[in-house]
């Protein structure tokens, strides 16, 4: 094939034009309009729409918050007691607002070890971590990244440098911040995330502009109009106009205080015409559609209207949105606060034991009378595999514990000692 060839691939009309330089949707193509810091800020400030944005998913992320899980109920209390001194859930809260707002944050915590070296997780012993502070991407300037393609941290910066009031600069060192990024780039460049605002924004100013128009519509939906004979004379002398202005602005003030109209029989015309406002649903309907797909969240979640269509209850949007929710805890929340907990065990309990972890709590609320459902068949289950004869008691009695806890039908009963007995029975 020589380089004069041309190769043309997709639907090309030379009738219709389709497909050549004259078709009108050749001449469409994707630009980003990046928003500067101020406008973002500004729009969260004053914009409901933005704030719900930026705050329903971190905020339901965050919501039920975490629970521990150890060897016993003392330890627990001592984790729960550091994270509420540290304020860790409204820390993490703050820091996933900025980074959906902003693109990112960070959260430094203090463990009394020098910024400019890698932390040792090791030498944090009971009350070690002093203190943890939410910044955002304006406070951080990243000042190394990693270049080594066989470093698991390739691309990812190895340094910061951290803006004082002062007018200081503190070199910190990756491993003594929790880092949060907003919507991704897949940009290896750029080294925090975008805007959630970003691909929303141009849906939430048509929602909000049709709004406003609505809103002004509302004004003009009655308008008294009025005829008259030799109106271009009356209003051509200074005289002639200050005398029609009284003659309606009485007339306006007997209409408001006796619901009635004194008109000259031969010389005006009296009518009304009102505003429609059918079919103003449906588009407002739809408006709110495009951003509730733009952001991602479920009209009931965003604006608090219920879901549309036959036999829709909405459960399926909900569901959709806590496993994307869930998503945010495991795979944004866990790991960025990883090396922070390691600190948070330590200084709560003096020491790392192995058997310490923490779940997220479940989202979706189950109705007690469901929990009841749902402990009999669990309890049914158990009593049936112990009259099998076909599992060991000890083995089905801690399972039987680990099912009623995880699923919150007996909340606490991990942490009550079996009796003893010479049966091991349940």
């Amino acid at each position: 094939m020589s380089s004069s060839d041309i190769i043309n691939d997709g639907l090309v009309s030379f009738t219709s034009k389709m497909g050549t330089s004259r078709d009108k949707a050749a001449t469409a193509q994707y630009v980003m309009n990046a928003l500067n810091p101020n406008e973002l800020m500004n729009a969260y400030r004053t914009s409901w729409l933005a704030r719900a944005v930026v705050d329903k998913r971190q905020d339901d992320a965050t919501r039920k918050w975490r629970e521990w899980h150890t060897q016993t109920p003392e330890q627990i209390s001592a984790l729960e007691k550091e994270e509420r001194r540290l304020k860790l859930k409204q820390k993490v809260n703050r820091a996933l607002k900025l980074a959906s707002l902003m693109g990112g944050s960070a959260i430094y915590f203090d463990t009394g070890q020098s910024t400019t070296d890698e932390l040792n997780v090791n030498r944090v012993g009971r009350n070690g971590v002093r203190f943890a502070t939410v910044l955002s991407v304006n406070d951080l300037t990243v000042e190394e990244v990693e270049r080594d393609p066989l470093n698991e941290r390739f691309g990812l910066p190895s340094y910061y440098t951290l803006k004082t009031n002062s007018g200081t600069q503190t070199r910190v060192h990756w491993s003594h911040l929790a880092i949060f990024t907003g919507g991704d780039t897949l940009d290896s460049n750029q080294r925090w995330g975008d805007s959630d605002l970003m691909p929303v924004i141009d849906a939430m100013k048509q929602f909000e502009g049709t709004c406003a128009n609505v809103a002004s519509l509302v004004y003009e939906a009655k308008i008294d109009v009025f005829g008259i004979a030799g109106l271009a004379n009356a209003v051509s002398t200074t005289e002639g106009e200050n005398g029609l202005k009284q003659r309606y602005a009485l007339l306006a003030t007997m209409k408001g205080v006796n619901g009635m109209i004194v008109m000259d029989k031969d010389n005006e015309s009296y009518d009304q015409k009102s505003a429609t406002f059918a079919g103003l649903t449906d588009v407002m309907d739809k408006f709110q559609q495009n951003v509730s797909g733009a952001a991602g969240y479920p009209r009931a979640i965003l604006f608090g209207t219920a879901s549309g269509g036959l036999g829709s209850t909405g459960e399926l949007e909900l569901s959709s949105y806590y496993d994307r929710t869930g998503d945010i805890q495991e795979n944004d929340i866990t790991p960025a606060v990883e090396l922070l907990d390691e600190c948070l065990i330590r200084s709560a309990l003096g020491s790392r034991p192995e058997d310490v972890f923490y779940n997220w709590r479940s989202l979706w609320q189950v109705s007690d009378k469901d929990k009841a459902d749902i402990g009999k068949v669990q309890a049914d289950t158990i009593t049936a595999l112990v009259g099998s004869g076909l599992f060991d008691p000890d083995s089905l009695r801690d399972a039987a514990v680990n099912m009623f806890a995880e699923s919150g039908t007996i909340p606490g009963l991990e942490n009550i000692a079996p009796d003893d007995d010479e049966t091991g029975a349940l």
